[in-house]
């Protein structure tokens, strides 16, 4: 079963679903039948009890495949590349001090300020 992003959030709100799946996105997951274990101590700490229950009850026992969150997290690079642009630092600056996993050229960066109507 593999679980949607969109699914996350109706069932355990955005903050706790971008947590969740900022530490285990694209992994499989099996989701403990009863609120114990090493895993579900681990989920209760990263998105909250009341959290860790909704999702323990609805894939109680199951093996579940969790997506990445690409889209937020590229418009969350975009909304900050922006700001950094709007503030005065120029395209190559801002690629070149880009804090992302994936290198920003700034051919992208002039892109995305293009599309920011800058």
């Amino acid at each position: 079963m593999s679980l949607s992003a969109a699914g996350l959030r109706l069932l355990i709100g955005a903050d706790a679903t971008y947590r969740f799946l900022a530490i285990w996105g694209g992994q499989s997951l099996r989701f403990p039948k009863r609120p114990a274990g090493t895993f579900y101590d681990k989920l209760l700490r990263v998105v909250g009890p009341v959290a860790a229950e909704a999702l323990r009850r609805e894939y109680a026992g199951q093996t579940c495949y969790v997506p990445t969150d690409a889209g937020a997290e590229r418009a969350q690079r975009n909304v900050e590349i922006v700001v950094r642009l709007a503030s005065g630092e120029s395209p190559a600056q801002v690629a070149r001090t880009s804090q992302y996993l994936a290198r920003v050229s700034p051919r992208q960066v002039l892109r995305i300020k293009q599309a920011a109507g800058l």
